[in-house]
């Protein structure tokens, strides 16, 4: 389990967002073909967890688009739901192409997995 305050986690949403101008640019860009992915704390009370969505668009600081993870324990968002996402509050990133490969981003991924 991943604790909140995490440096490590921290360190690579900083990193994420250090990026992040490279991520709008694409998204901006609509390039066929490309999928456009964000990672965000949902909430549910005082439940958390951070979650993908594929974001459509970007438009005054938020990001549009479609929650596609799947909640263990918040209940209140569905895969499927539309979703709206500040960007201060994305914690990480990807671009995947059309075989599904990441071309860039996922900064935390590594990570994460090795916590598992």
């Amino acid at each position: 389990m991943l604790k909140k305050d995490d440096p490590t986690f921290l360190a690579l949403k900083d990193t994420a967002q250090k990026y992040m101008p490279q991520f709008i640019e694409a998204l901006t860009k609509k390039t066929e073909g490309f999928k456009f992915v964000i990672k965000s704390d949902f909430k549910d009370g005082d439940t958390h967890e951070h979650m993908w969505s594929q974001i459509l668009e970007y438009k005054s600081d938020k990001f549009s688009g479609t929650f596609i993870d799947s909640a263990v324990d918040v209940k209140n968002v569905h895969m499927g739901d539309t979703v709206l996402v500040n960007v201060n509050d994305v914690e990480d990133w990807a671009i995947y192409d059309d075989k599904d490969e990441r071309v860039a981003g996922a900064f935390s991924e590594k990570y994460l997995e090795s916590k598992r």
